[in-house]
């Protein structure tokens, strides 16, 4: 009996409208922090205004990234061959 009790306690408690407007100042307190300065977001550290620029970084970026596991597989499957 004290556990259905404990069990209509807890579940009554968490629709409480004083829990219910506890939760939502706190929400919004995150969320005027969050908005709290006028600087728009930059996603990246460097400009994106030239977008031939952006592409030549992006393309050294990503082609950097995939040949050094490419490299690294062709490296030891020649190792495996025997030749060095």
């Amino acid at each position: 009996m004290s556990l259905q009790s404990g069990r209509y306690l807890a579940a009554s408690l968490s629709r409480s409208p004083a829990l219910l407007l506890s939760r939502q100042r706190i929400t919004q307190q995150a969320i005027s922090r969050r908005m709290a300065h006028d600087v728009a977001h930059e996603p990246f550290p460097f400009s994106t205004k030239n977008k031939k620029t952006l592409a030549v970084k992006f393309v050294a970026f990503y082609c950097t990234g995939l040949a050094i596991p490419v490299f690294a597989v062709w490296r030891s499957l020649k190792r495996f061959n025997g030749e060095q």
